[in-house]
């Protein structure tokens, strides 16, 4: 895959894991299912990684669940045919309010024709956050 196409694909990635999110009336275990592969791990800032459906599921259902994402793509890298590594800051609000930004490091896997989360790091550019 070319690098224009690859940023075309991991843009359309998050925005739809960003599209999901952002649902008023969202289910953390479909998200959670639908951009995740079975053996995921999660790096929470301050956290250990997290790893198993279950455990993903609670993390997410404990984060406010008022929060909407934005992101912008800094960094896309293929690591393989089925691959690829990108760097995303994340700007994160509250009625329209930014309260965080995130910078993000993914590793996306295509998963049997979808493309998934299989490494999910994490963590606010922000000193502190109260939300």
């Amino acid at each position: 895959m070319d690098a224009e196409a690859l940023e075309k694909l991991a843009i359309a990635n998050h925005d739809e894991f960003d599209r999901r999110w952002n649902e008023p009336n969202k289910s953390i275990k479909k998200i959670v299912e639908d951009f995740y592969t079975v053996d995921a791990i999660i790096y929470p800032p301050g956290s250990p990684p997290i790893t198993g459906f279950k455990n993903l599921i609670t993390f997410f259902e404990a984060v406010h669940a008022d929060l909407k994402f934005r992101n912008s793509l800094k960094v896309v890298k293929s690591t393989g045919e089925d691959s690829y590594f990108s760097i995303f800051s994340i700007q994160v609000t509250i009625d329209d309010k930014e309260v965080d930004r995130f910078s993000t490091c993914h590793i996306w896997t295509n998963d049997n024709g979808a493309w998934k989360l299989s490494h999910d790091f994490f963590n606010s550019d922000y000193e502190k956050v109260n939300y």
